[in-house]
């Protein structure tokens, strides 16, 4: 039996910050080539209500992508049996370390200036008190260290393809670290991740960079 390990880190700052994935897989020697007829099957043997639904249209959509063909029928067309589990965490308490730009102010306050009074012959007769005003000013002072606790959530996606005796073809397993509580919004970009590896091997975990506007994200989502 092949086993495949992986883990997926997704660490976002903002909204154009690319997802960065680490994806682990491992295939049959030489590999698998693409354009298999399969079936889909769900390997947590759960009842296949809409959950399981969207899971398998999203997957379905993926590998299309890479030539595979469906098979919902004519069962002695099938190459293989494609088995699919998802699972996501408990809420975690991961540690976020972060700097930000210090400014400090200086004015901002009332004050007076004291101005001489001269009579005609130039000499001081008194004295007057002028309010003034000393304007706020801003200025960057450097950076300064801080960390925040965040809950977030482990997603994973687990896939394996198995032909007709019983041989594995190839397994790939991702997972995702963000703080989002919802598995369907992560299953895209895991999906979208694992393209390049269906059928093929990582000789060690690699990181793969989703961005948002990839045109395999929308193709997943069906979008196109």
């Amino acid at each position: 039996m092949l086993i495949g390990l992986g883990v997926v880190l997704v660490l976002i700052a903002g909204c154009t910050m690319p997802v960065r994935v680490q994806v682990d897989a491992l295939a049959a020697a030489g590999g698998v080539e693409s354009g298999l007829r399969y079936r889909l099957v769900n390997s947590e043997n759960e009842n296949e209500g809409l959950r399981w639904q969207y899971t398998a249209n999203l997957v379905e959509r993926a590998l299309e992508m890479k030539g595979y063909r469906r098979e919902h029928m004519n069962a002695d067309a099938v190459g293989a049996t494609i088995s699919v589990k998802t699972h996501i965490s408990e809420p975690l308490t991961e540690t976020r370390e972060y700097s930000e730009p210090v400014h400090l102010v200086s004015g901002g306050y009332h004050g007076s200036v004291r101005t001489a009074v001269r009579d005609s012959s130039g000499n001081v007769s008194g004295y007057v008190q002028t309010p003034v005003y000393i304007p706020r000013d801003y200025y960057f002072a450097g950076y300064r260290d801080r960390s925040v606790k965040v809950v977030v959530y482990e997603k994973t996606l687990m896939m394996s393809a198995m032909n007709g005796d019983g041989e594995e073809l190839w397994n790939i397993e991702l997972k995702l670290i963000d703080d989002g509580a919802d598995l369907r919004k992560a299953l895209p970009y895991l999906l979208s991740a694992a393209l390049p590896y269906i059928g093929n091997s990582t000789e060690s975990a690699v990181i793969v960079e989703i961005k948002e506007d990839a045109e395999s994200l929308s193709k997943i989502r069906g979008e196109l």
